[in-house]
């Protein structure tokens, strides 16, 4: 099956089957290919702001408001653990804490504001090796100048 081209010149000239200069318009797609990823270009270009990819439901906005009051309020009880007034913990019991708040919150802000809860299983490991070796660094530091 042969397809012809109408093509227009930028003097608008039209003329079925003429070789195109790089200034003439194609009106016609050579292919059915061609008119389906006419159609899809067309389709993105007139929602550039949509997802094509549906593979998860993105979170609302009051989603992101809770985890931001919950993120909001763990670092609340961290600083409120730096008052030594109002608490008579151990340092060991003080760096413990601490360490688990640092770790919650990175588990939300990885999850919900880079969207690792909704990324790949691979992309989810990095990151929980990477908190993984991140806590082991820093266990070894607290050992090393003798804080427990």
């Amino acid at each position: 099956m042969t397809d012809t081209l109408t093509t227009e010149t930028s003097q608008g000239e039209t003329s079925p089957g003429a070789v195109a200069d790089e200034t003439a318009v194609q009106t016609q797609p050579a292919t059915e290919a061609d008119a389906a990823n006419a159609g899809a270009d067309q389709t993105a270009e007139a929602q550039p702001d949509q997802h094509t990819d549906d593979s998860h439901a993105h979170p609302s906005d009051w989603q992101y408001i809770k985890i931001a009051l919950l993120l909001a309020l763990l670092t609340a009880i961290e600083v409120f653990t730096y008052f030594e007034s109002v608490h008579n913990l151990s340092d060991a019991a003080l760096f413990v804490s601490l360490t688990v708040l640092m770790v919650l919150k990175f588990g939300y802000v990885a999850a919900w504001f880079m969207h690792l809860k909704f990324d790949s299983l691979l992309f989810r490991r990095v990151f929980q090796v990477g908190i993984v070796m991140a806590l082991g660094v820093y266990i070894a530091m607290l050992t090393a100048f003798e804080i427990w």
